[in-house]
């Protein structure tokens, strides 16, 4: 049977497969209110593995943007945190040796499709 704890309004916070401090109250594994905090937590996951599954694509985007940006002129690389410009140009030119690498290894046939 879990153990739970609880926050000052009486809400579970954490449950534990054993007593420890501050998670001594024991309830039964299919009681309601174990069985929504798990619930929470299941979802929670999900959540955060949707987020992450878009990290990628989301930085792409913005890396999109600070390029037209820069292109057009509303925005010179020092206006950019050292840091994030020395990020941007790292994924820039790997990006780019990618492509090459990529290209190097195309056919003609390659190229059609």
């Amino acid at each position: 049977m879990p153990f739970v704890k609880r926050d000052t309004k009486g809400s579970i916070i954490a449950v534990h497969d054993r007593p420890i401090d501050g998670a001594a109250e024991e309830l039964p594994a299919d009681h309601p209110e174990v069985k929504a905090f798990r619930g929470i937590l299941e979802e929670a996951a999900v959540l955060r593995d949707g987020l992450s599954g878009t990290d990628f694509e989301v930085a792409r985007v913005i890396e999109d943007v600070v390029d037209a940006l820069l292109r057009r002129g509303l925005l010179q690389p020092d206006d950019l945190p050292s840091p994030a410009l020395m990020k941007i140009t790292q994924r820039r030119e790997m990006r780019g040796r990618l492509r090459s690498l990529i290209d190097v290894g195309e056919t003609e046939h390659d190229r059609l499709i």
